[in-house]
């Protein structure tokens, strides 16, 4: 994932690559001071990147207020003080995952986090926060509030959950009730197409496979797999995933992708990739470079898990390969 960071002192400046040095996970982008703030910040929404401030809070709320458009869509942002004492997430703080930055931001600096929205204030399970997760789609956004409310007034709810997917009952939250879809009980959540329940969620099927040369172009990637998901009726909010060989860990035009449609990228090492079972597309090339003779396939069969059937084959143009798999089953993580 990509973060840009924009940081108005040398003191921030020292804050922002101690956090760049500590999360070295990440791709850093720091803000250059020729570079206008208020380019650079519709340039951060556009691709949906987290942004960091390191000043006021007041700053950072001017700047982006002309962009703020849609909490589901809009890019996290999180404001620390010139000190590094407080680590504050000001908007996307669920879905777009501002406060679980903040969290790790807090811990490298050792700073107090500042959390203001209402279900983590009363430490009560988070619905939105448990679909990002879970590679759920959110069907009916005004349900997220109606779920929540319920919960924050001291109820219960009930989730739906179909056979494929499995749970670790010890780890569900207490307020929690988990009802079989197949009976056509009446849910609070529902992940299935139950037009009763409060809100409706929808499993994100699909795990792109991901490989291409260093420093690929970042829009001829884009391009390229939009395509091939077009081509294949695949809407790219039905894709939950992506992998790729850990030497691609930092591609750049990967992250940027993962950044922008908001797919969590993962990794695999060349061994782990070798030891997926099934047919693939062989190179003797592409093993001389990473060590194995097929990523995209792999990775993307490897990452959807148990059952999962190959639906797009390896398809590859002008260094950049992709191939799609199809999940068949989940694993439920309750931890929000």
């Amino acid at each position: 994932m990509i973060i840009r960071i924009c940081a108005f002192t040398d003191r921030g400046r020292e804050l922002a690559e101690k956090l760049e040095r500590e999360a070295d996970n990440y791709i850093w982008e720091h803000r250059s001071k020729e570079t206008n703030i208020d380019v650079w910040v519709e340039d951060s929404f556009k691709m949906r990147a987290p942004i960091v401030f390191i000043g006021a809070v007041g700053i950072a709320v001017r700047k982006i207020a002309p962009f703020v458009a849609d909490k589901l869509t809009d890019s996290p942002v999180l404001v620390i003080d010139e000190s590094g004492a407080y680590v504050i997430p000001i908007l996307s703080g669920h879905v777009g995952g501002a406060n679980a930055l903040s969290k790790r931001m807090a811990g490298i600096l050792n700073a107090q986090e500042v959390i203001t929205t209402a279900t983590d204030v009363e430490k009560l399970f988070a619905v939105d926060v448990f679909a990002v997760k879970n590679g759920l789609k959110i069907v009916n956004r005004d349900g997220i509030k109606k779920v929540s409310s319920k919960l924050l007034a001291g109820g219960r709810i009930s989730i739906a959950l179909p056979k494929q997917f499995e749970e670790n009952k010890d780890n569900r939250p207490d307020c929690i009730d988990v009802v079989d879809a197949s009976l056509e009980e009446n849910a609070d959540v529902s992940i299935t197409s139950e037009t009763t329940a409060l809100l409706t969620l929808e499993p994100k099927s699909y795990v792109l496979g991901i490989g291409c040369k260093k420093e690929t172009d970042k829009e001829k990637l884009e391009a390229f797999i939009c395509k091939i998901l077009e081509d294949n009726n695949i809407a790219a909010d039905d894709v939950c995933s992506m992998a790729s060989i850990d030497l691609k860990q930092k591609e750049y035009a990967i992250n940027y992708f993962e950044t922008k449609y908001r797919i969590p990228f993962y990794t695999y090492t060349a061994d782990e990739l070798e030891a997926v079972e099934g047919e693939f597309a062989e190179s003797a090339f592409v093993k001389s470079i990473t060590g194995v003779s097929n990523v995209c396939e792999r990775a993307a069969m490897k990452l959807a898990g148990e059952g999962a059937e190959l639906v797009v084959h390896k398809t590859a143009y002008e260094g950049m390969t992709v191939a799609v798999a199809k999940k068949k089953s989940w694993r439920i993580e309750w931890e929000t």
